[in-house]
């Protein structure tokens, strides 16, 4: 499993309107599974809230190359909703 943190760069937590999910990726087609999975290339990815940040697990093995492209687009869609910057550090 690949994992990744989003952190906030300018406080712990990202806010969020209550009606939005950004939890998608700006130009990587993806499939919607519930608010916290999306799937893309067949990969199940999930989001949990961890202290402080957004974890992205990747439940199948991508090239490292490609995991980083969806959590940088990840990530500009949270920045987007937010309007908080953020950074990614990879777990694992």
């Amino acid at each position: 499993m690949i994992e990744y943190l989003i952190r906030r760069e300018d406080g712990d937590w990202f806010d969020f309107p209550s009606e939005s999910n950004p939890y998608r990726p700006q130009r990587v087609p993806y499939r919607s599974i519930d608010n916290m999975r999306i799937e893309v290339e067949g990969c199940e990815i999930s989001f949990s809230y961890e202290d402080p940040g957004i974890q992205v697990s990747f439940h199948r093995e991508m090239a490292p190359e490609r995991t980083e492209q969806i959590v940088r687009e990840i990530l500009e869609t949270v920045s987007s909703v937010s309007g908080q910057k953020g950074r990614i550090v990879r777990i694992s």
